[in-house]
């Protein structure tokens, strides 16, 4: 089967462990979330038994990672929720997750308070994925585990990212690189992980997909991803009353661009060393990710943790200024031809 059926199914599973999913039970019944199980685990033996191993080996040791004492959890309310999941990940799901991962600020100790999410990788057992109520019961529980996410940035926009033990047997480009997981804290798992990853021929590019959501959005003054209760960010403000999660999530994306330029140039970095890496290149509209990268770092100086109500602040607005959208678009633009 193609590597395109994986993503796609890699990314069902995903959206089914997440509170997205939760409009199964809402608009369909209680039956619903069993019968997408049922689909998710047929089509995962079908992919098991049509699909040949990659065989381009890479191997994550305890070494590699780092303990949780490398990060004070403990005596940091912000950091409070992060210790009280890797306890309660402990006890609740280690029956259904092989592996369970921390990664990004968090792990790596260069946090912002109120603004960094909690960045999370589980790889499901096989047994789960092949049980369809086993994944419901799953589902049930990391629902529950998403609120620990959530008392770490009230404005988180992903849940748990997810991948299957398939997976890692057939780890494709654009999943989530291994050298992030090097500087991951493991919460459980075992001490030696194999990936076999697959060496695909045509590079799998992030950014001209990047490109045609931001030329749609100039053109409609709309950013169709990430809605909140089915309202999207508009242009220059437009509904700044309702959109701080939305703007989130459009900052997020501006500041994760050197990652993907990278990704595209097929050159491996982590996502902080892409920030200075970038400046080296010979990029000229680099000021809006200066501008989005200092946002960042004042939004601990200026908000109160936990974020509370939805409204885009004025000091945010008055940095960010106004064509947010054609300003992006311009620099997504000049990338794609650099790479």
């Amino acid at each position: 089967m193609s590597h395109n059926y994986q993503r796609l199914l890699k990314k069902q599973l995903e959206w089914f462990l997440s509170p997205k999913s939760l409009g199964l039970e809402k608009v369909d019944g209680l039956h619903a979330p069993k019968e997408q199980a049922q689909l998710i685990l047929e089509s995962y033996k079908q992919l098991i038994a049509h699909s040949k191993p990659c065989r381009i080996n890479a191997q994550l040791t305890s070494v590699d990672r780092k303990n949780e004492s490398d990060v004070q959890f403990k005596g940091s309310s912000y950091l409070r929720p992060v210790d009280e999941l890797i306890l309660w990940a402990r006890k609740n799901l280690q029956d259904y997750v092989l592996i369970f991962w921390i990664h990004g600020s968090i792990a790596s100790d260069d946090y912002v308070v109120g603004w960094s999410d909690l960045d999370t990788y589980i790889v499901v057992k096989e047994s789960t994925i092949l049980d369809s109520s086993k994944l419901c019961k799953l589902r049930e529980l990391l629902l529950i585990g998403y609120n620990y996410l959530l008392e770490v940035d009230p404005l988180q926009h992903h849940g748990f990212l997810t991948c299957s033990e398939f997976d890692l047997d057939n780890y494709l480009p654009g999943y989530l690189p291994i050298d992030v997981l090097r500087n991951s804290i493991q919460v459980f798992g075992p001490d030696t992980v194999d990936f076999n990853v697959c060496s695909v021929t045509k590079n799998t590019k992030i950014l001209p997909s990047i490109k045609e959501l931001l030329e749609k959005s100039v053109k409609t003054g709309i950013f169709k991803h990430h809605p909140l209760a089915g309202i999207y960010l508009h242009e220059n403000y437009q509904n700044d009353q309702n959109s701080m999660y939305q703007m989130k999530n459009f900052i997020s994306l501006v500041n994760i661009l050197p990652i993907y330029y990278y990704n595209d140039k097929g050159v491996e970095c982590e996502k902080k060393d892409s920030f200075s890496m970038i400046y080296d290149e010979h990029i000229h509209n680099l000021d809006l990710l200066r501008l989005t990268s200092d946002i960042r770092l004042r939004w601990e100086k200026e908000e109160e943790h936990p974020y509370k109500g939805n409204h885009v602040p004025h000091w945010l607005k008055e940095m960010l200024g106004m064509d947010y959208f054609s300003r992006t678009l311009k620099l997504v633009n000049e990338l794609i031809r650099n790479t």
